[in-house]
């Protein structure tokens, strides 16, 4: 029986490399830290919005 390909994205983010973070707080490489989360959040949203118009297209 075949199933449907099911695609997901995963980002690993080290456990060392989430208590540095907090050890920065508001330091510059924390504000890029979150632009680049952002980013990601925004394609996956808009890979996530791609997958959806597929399959109501």
């Amino acid at each position: 029986m075949m199933m449907g390909r099911k695609t997901s994205i995963t980002v690993r983010i080290p456990i060392d490399l989430l208590d540095r973070l907090d050890a920065y707080g508001e330091s510059e490489f924390g504000r890029r830290f979150d632009r680049s989360l952002f980013i990601v959040e925004a394609i996956t949203g808009r890979l996530n919005g791609i997958k959806e118009g597929a399959h109501h297209g």
